[in-house]
């Protein structure tokens, strides 16, 4: 095989390579709202029985959705999150663009036993179906839970920079978010929301895969004129 032709194979895998890594990164958090379960002490919200709950979520860069951890409250004689209806949409009433939507199994549930109220505090994740989103602001917004033994379970109040949706209200602190006397700062409510950035190769990257072709491009003509 001449020069040009292992330089030509290797700047094309390098450029593949470089490729992939942009495209395949790992799932990371791309939000966070409240501490879960440190302020897990105030209210939660019921998701279940025709109760609907909304938070809003930032996205930084155009990103891929693939999960969502939420922090709850149940009844401690066993009751347990099955599934949930989840949509992400520009508004929390219905009237905005809805983005995606559909019923999530929990996938995974963590017991940190029972807060001040005593009521069992769980973390449960559930996936997202690579849900594409620019950045900006939308709304997870939670309903029609199915839970083990039929009682109510609560999406919990934990504070932080989200705004609050619940049952065709807007709430804040001005109104002690519905009814507590203790906002831990805001309404916002417990979760987490996971996936990728959708990154694009970066300049140093960009300069070798360049330089690459053009120094195959130059043995070339170099081995043409003197063939």
């Amino acid at each position: 095989m001449s020069i040009a032709s292992r330089i030509r194979n290797a700047t094309l895998a390098l450029f593949a390579s470089s490729l992939l890594v942009c495209t395949t990164a790992n799932a990371t958090v791309l939000y966070t709202n409240g501490d879960f379960p440190n302020n897990a002490t105030v209210q939660g919200w019921n998701i279940t029985h025709g109760f609907v709950a909304a938070s809003t979520f930032d996205l930084a860069s155009n990103s891929t959705l693939t999960g969502a951890d939420i922090g709850l409250w149940a009844f401690p004689q066993g009751d347990a999150l099955n599934t949930i209806d989840w949509s992400i949409a520009s508004l929390p009433d219905g009237t905005g663009t809805t983005y995606a939507s559909g019923t999530a199994t929990i996938s995974n549930s963590t017991d940190f036993g029972l807060n001040n109220h005593d009521f069992d505090l769980l973390l449960d994740t559930f996936a997202l179906p690579n849900v594409n989103l620019a950045s900006g602001t939308y709304w997870l917004i939670l309903q029609n839970g199915s839970v083990t033994g039929g009682d109510n379970v609560y999406w919990d109040q934990g504070g932080g920079l989200s705004s609050l949706w619940a049952n065709g209200n807007f709430l804040g602190p001005d109104t002690n978010c519905g009814f507590s006397a203790n906002t831990n700062g805001s309404c916002g409510l417990s979760f987490d929301i996971t996936g990728t950035p959708n990154t694009v190769p970066e300049p140093l990257t960009i300069s070798l895969f360049g330089a690459g072709v053009a120094g195959a491009v130059a043995m070339r003509r170099r081995k043409t004129k003197t063939a």
